[in-house]
């Protein structure tokens, strides 16, 4: 069972931005306490327990914070305290002089109240530090539908913008746990899922040349004559050896026939003979006749003349 959280970003009415994001993030429930742990961990080294972590709120410039002197300097309650009555006195001038200002800066106010003791410094790291625990998540799927409301077209979708989007991000997920069977790293699945088994892409298209990226690596590993084909053979190889079967081999390495898989065929002679060895504990048959030493060949000599 797979435990997905699904967020979005911007509005899909009119807003104050042209793009509607649906994203969500899909984890076996086996790992659910795993990753939650990890982030809680995280949250509790910047003391942030119990709040949300919005990477847009928590990226934007905090301008009070500027304004209060050697503000870095202060420990966290003092920077707390520092901030909250900066903030209050600028709602009161704003209630005052420019109401429709003071809703905004007030919402604004609410939802970065969480992170006033961070510098920003300490906000990008804390961004940083949390995309490094998502990144080897390895069990964990990506999935998200953008949609530019300009050129959206309700007709055409068949639905709103919400429907649309959340009707694509759940297809995907459909798609990669019904056909992806392979652990992968973490990836985005962007509507290119034709072409999720390649191993090589960009931007969910599959890199047609890797020179560029393969022939610097090897000459910085200081290999040499090694061509990138030679990994096909080491990938069927290590497979082998790793107890995998000749027609793996032939349907992984997509060989039309059995002949071309033959070529690794000696490398599967140990796991032969391995198998066999399996009998050695087989108890021995009784002998149904005599040794072989026991048995006494009766000779006679030629007559005279036989060989004539």
């Amino acid at each position: 069972m797979q435990i997905c959280y699904i967020d979005e970003s911007g509005t899909s009415h009119t807003g104050n931005t042209s793009h509607y994001v649906l994203a969500g993030i899909s984890i076996p429930a086996t790992q659910w306490k795993f990753c939650d742990s990890a982030i809680n961990k995280l949250k509790k080294n910047y003391k942030i327990e119990g709040a949300e972590i919005h990477t847009a709120w928590l990226l934007r410039p905090y301008l009070e914070q500027r304004k209060i002197p050697k503000f870095e300097s202060l420990n966290e309650k003092d920077r707390r305290l520092a901030v909250s009555r900066y903030r209050k006195k600028e709602l009161l001038r704003l209630q005052r002089k420019n109401p429709k200002n003071y809703r905004q800066t007030k919402k604004n106010f609410r939802k970065t109240e969480a992170y006033i003791h961070l510098t920003y410094k300490q906000r990008q790291n804390l961004v940083i530090k949390l995309s490094e625990i998502v990144r080897h998540w390895d069990f964990a799927r990506l999935f998200a539908e953008c949609i530019d409301k300009i050129y959206f077209d309700p007709s055409y979708a068949n639905g709103s913008i919400d429907e649309q989007a959340f009707e694509q991000v759940n297809n995907r997920m459909n798609v990669i746990f019904n056909r992806v069977k392979r652990n992968f790293r973490l990836r985005i699945a962007d509507g290119k899922e034709q072409n999720m088994d390649c191993v090589f892409t960009f931007h969910g298209e599959p890199v047609k040349c890797i020179k560029t990226a393969f022939r610097p690596a090897v000459d910085e590993a200081k290999i040499d004559n090694l061509r990138f084909h030679d990994l096909r053979h080491t990938f069927a190889s290590q497979l082998l050896l790793k107890g995998g079967s000749l027609k793996d081999v032939q349907e992984l390495l997509g060989h039309k026939t059995m002949t071309m898989t033959l070529r690794y065929a000696h490398l599967t002679q140990e796991h032969k003979r391995n198998a066999v060895n399996l009998l050695n504990d087989l108890p021995a048959p009784k002998p149904t006749q005599k040794p072989h030493s026991q048995i006494m060949v009766k000779t006679e000599k030629p007559r005279a003349g036989a060989l004539g």
